[in-house]
């Protein structure tokens, strides 16, 4: 996928989110959302993989074909 689809969402994104207190609770709650999915998670196994790298592994395919930066922005925070 290209450059123009990561500015488009990124842009639909940014027009839904103007207010600052808006912005601010994005901020703090979405990692904790997603931290608190994988502490959820880590717990299930399926075979010998647990259900947290599971979970990882088509959200990193997402973000790798929106783009590489942002793939290898999120590989971090994982």
């Amino acid at each position: 996928m290209s450059t123009t689809r990561v500015q488009r969402l990124l842009t639909e994104y940014g027009s839904s989110h103007q207010n600052p207190t808006h912005k601010a609770i994005h901020w703090v709650m979405v990692p904790l959302i997603y931290l608190s999915l994988v502490a959820l998670l880590w717990g299930i196994s399926i075979a010998t993989i647990n259900a947290a790298l599971l979970l990882s592994i088509p959200m990193m395919i997402y973000y790798l074909m929106l783009s590489l930066r942002l793939g290898a922005g999120m590989l971090l925070f994982i």
